[in-house]
């Protein structure tokens, strides 16, 4: 069982919303990328756009809203399949760290483009 609610609510409710918040974000992203495929914009383009505040803020916010979903699904998934618990735990800090140190690398590349632009 999942160690942040041992009831299952509240990573219900948080899996929940956090998917709320990816629907705008999802369709934002999905929009500006069509708008750049559009207008053919360069890697200068798109480094300008990702530079751009609050395009950056909203990449940030879609970061972590996308790697908290996806986290809370993967844990869904280990407690579901995987009924040994030492192998549960082992598979829920795996997943953790592993979902950490990519959400780490994507807000730095973000952070280093804004900073760049």
């Amino acid at each position: 069982m999942s160690t942040t609610n041992k009831s299952g609510v509240g990573h219900w409710k948080e899996q929940r919303a956090s998917a709320l918040l990816l629907i705008p974000l999802g369709l934002w992203l999905v929009g500006s990328l069509a708008y750049l495929a559009g207008t053919r914009a360069t890697y200068d383009g798109v480094h300008a756009w990702v530079g751009d505040t609050l395009n950056g803020v909203l990449l940030f916010v879609l970061c972590g809203a996308l790697f908290r979903h996806l986290l809370l699904g993967l844990e869904v998934v280990v407690d579901d399949y995987v009924h040994t618990s030492r192998t549960n735990r082992n598979l829920h800090k795996f997943i953790r760290l592993l979902g950490r140190i990519c959400a780490v690398v994507a807000v730095i590349s973000i952070i280093v483009i804004m900073i760049d632009s």
